[in-house]
């Protein structure tokens, strides 16, 4: 009861599909995951500039199926701060930044993960991994699927790629998401 009514539900709701999932992106720093929710809620061609997130921001999205989605964007250096927004989490998006970089997933954003998937209000949200590309860099491709199967063995997820500043990749992202969480709440019936 006590979750329930954290989350804003009350057990007298007559339907829970009208209420929102909550979301959590999470990611080291300047990987894009204030554009990617800027991205569901304005439109990539809206969005001028992005300042780096000092907490957090929060928005309702809503899909093109109608599904509301209560989206967390979390700093990339939130660290231990972001307990408080584990609880009631249904799905998480991890955003692993650019191919090609120096720290792409590096053995400290290892451990971070290895560390949320430990998390007991984590155990059962699917997680969605983002890459961004800037071109043809499927050479590393198989090494990420690797690490990323080896960590998450008995989990759902997925990976989808986006290009920079590209409104499908955007909607691409949501719907894989909502297909996540839709096939985790089936189960879960």
């Amino acid at each position: 009861m006590g979750a329930a009514c954290a989350s804003g539900l009350t057990v007298f709701s007559p339907n829970l599909k009208d209420h929102p999932v909550k979301v959590l992106i999470v990611g080291k720093p300047s990987t894009g995951k204030t554009f990617l929710l800027y991205s569901w809620k304005y439109g990539v061609d809206a969005i001028l500039s992005v300042e780096p997130t000092s907490h957090f921001n929060v928005d309702t999205i809503t899909t093109q199926s109608g599904r509301k989605i209560l989206v967390y964007d979390l700093a990339g250096n939130i660290g231990l701060r972001m307990r408080p927004f584990l609880e009631g989490t249904n799905g998480v998006v991890y955003m692993l930044g650019l191919y090609g970089r120096d720290d792409f997933l590096q053995e400290d954003e290892m451990i971070f993960l290895q560390q949320l998937l430990q998390e007991r209000d984590l155990e059962n949200a699917p997680f969605l991994f983002v890459i961004r590309k800037e071109g043809n860099e499927n050479e590393a491709h198989q090494d990420l699927l690797d690490r990323l199967q080896q960590c998450l063995k008995q989990r759902v997820w997925d990976l989808v790629e986006i290009r920079s500043r590209n409104q499908e990749d955007a909607n691409l992202v949501l719907t894989v998401l909502e297909d996540l969480l839709n096939n985790t709440t089936n189960a879960e019936s």
